[in-house]
């Protein structure tokens, strides 16, 4: 067997060398985690004040977001629905047959207005309400009624339509 061992005392003492080394660095670095423990707790602090702060600020925004929406729920989507039924329904056969007959209506009675004033305007003259002329002038005004009245219907129903 073998009795000479290598000599280890170099490897010794620089182990023991590295071993007083970490030690120190670890003793410095507790120093250093211990006094900068106030720091760091500071900084926790704050850090959890600004989150409250933001998670406040959130709350509220999500608060104001679901009353505006609750709000345009509530209060615009029905007239929104409303007005787009409304324009929908507007053009129908029956709402045009409507404005056509007021139109008409309205004619006939600018028609029989003018005509009123017209007999009296007659009267006056002494013009004979029976005479071939007063016919022919009457003959003449329906014929006029006939085609504005005509006009104004399909106007009426233009307007609906458009």
């Amino acid at each position: 067997m073998c009795t000479d061992a290598p000599d280890m005392s170099g490897v010794n003492a620089a182990a023991s060398a590295n071993a007083d080394i970490a030690r120190e660095t670890l003793d410095f670095y507790r120093q250093a985690y211990a006094q900068q423990a106030p720091v760091r707790q500071a900084a926790m602090d704050k850090a959890a004040q600004v989150a409250d702060v933001q998670t406040g600020l959130l709350t509220q925004q999500r608060d104001i977001a679901d009353d505006r929406w609750n709000y345009e729920k509530g209060t615009f989507r029905p007239l929104e629905q409303e007005m787009v039924a409304d324009a929908r329904a507007f053009d129908s056969p029956e709402r045009r047959t409507a404005a056509a007959a007021q139109a008409a209506a309205g004619v006939s009675r600018q028609f029989a207005n003018a005509e009123a004033i017209q007999q009296r305007q007659q009267a006056s003259m002494g013009v004979n309400p029976n005479s071939g002329r007063a016919a022919a002038l009457a003959l003449q005004r329906g014929v006029q009624q006939a085609s504005v009245s005509a006009a104004a219907e399909n106007d009426a129903r233009d307007r609906v339509e458009t």
